[in-house]
């Protein structure tokens, strides 16, 4: 099982229901700027109605197929006939939960130094910081991570114990207590998806950057411990389930994407 890349997934539903031979980068499909939600746009349904005799309108209904919605995307047909694909809390809680256990692809990166980088620095101290959280949660059994001793730990540290991350509260709904946690859920999607899906003028730097700055603003208003471990055990844990994704994510754009070293501690 490969790294769950959300436009990729969405692509293979739609080839799927059109039924046609159509190559994913004919498929034009966006993501939302909007942290409250995990939408897409897509212009597909407009794109290839007049070559297949139908109405925009009628080809995007039968893009919304209900195997997408089985897996958590609804899909809306707008009355310009764009498509809007939204992923429900439910599908997004899947998706943080396997990118706890798959790691990143290695591809035999050269690291330039193994120093820390001043540009860089930044996203180095965010992972180290995210690897120092974890590491504390692990001595605090709040967590069990796999091998979380610096010295002999991999590149990802994956999630032990408990088996799933309490991603979703009793109703359903993603246990989010602050904008913050939102905002990192979105970049996270959002860089998973630059990974495989880049626009053609990118700058690995300014992408781990903004990943970095979201960082940030999960450290100073989202604590883990204190009055949140003692009043609500499963937040502090869904909040460390945030940081083991977001560890592996820095992990890979600094030592695939810029070779840089990606330190456990500072």
């Amino acid at each position: 099982m490969g790294i769950p890349v959300i436009q990729e997934i969405l692509i293979r539903h739609i080839r799927s229901a059109v039924a046609e031979e159509i190559s994913s980068a004919d498929i034009p499909i966006a993501r939302v700027r909007d942290i409250t939600t995990i939408r897409y746009i897509s212009a597909i349904a407009l794109k290839l109605a007049a070559e297949m005799s139908r109405s925009p309108v009628e080809l995007g209904r039968a893009i919304a197929t209900p195997e997408m919605e089985k897996s958590g995307i609804i899909a809306t047909v707008l009355e310009s006939g764009m498509m809007q694909f939204d992923l429900t809390d439910a599908a997004v809680a899947d998706w943080l939960q396997k990118m706890t256990q798959i790691p990143f692809p290695e591809t035999g990166y050269s690291r330039d130094s193994d120093s820390l980088d001043s540009p860089l620095f930044p996203i180095q101290y965010a992972h180290a910081r995210c690897c120092s959280l974890l590491r504390m949660a692990h001595r605090d059994r709040l967590i069990t991570l796999a091998e979380p001793d610096p010295a002999i730990a991999p590149k990802l540290w994956k999630w032990a114990e408990p088996a799933a991350v309490p991603w979703l509260d009793d109703a359903g709904k993603l246990r989010s207590r602050d904008r913050a946690e939102m905002e990192l859920i979105s970049q996270l999607i959002n860089t998973v998806d630059i990974c495989y899906f880049p626009p053609r003028k990118l700058r690995w730097e300014t992408v781990g950057a903004g990943l970095a700055e979201g960082c940030d603003r999960f450290f100073r208003r989202c604590p883990i411990w204190g009055e949140v471990k003692l009043n609500d055990f499963e937040l502090s844990r869904f909040r460390l389930g945030l940081l083991v994704v977001t560890q592996s994510i820095l992990r890979f754009i600094l030592q695939e994407k810029l070779g840089a070293i990606a330190p456990l501690e500072l």
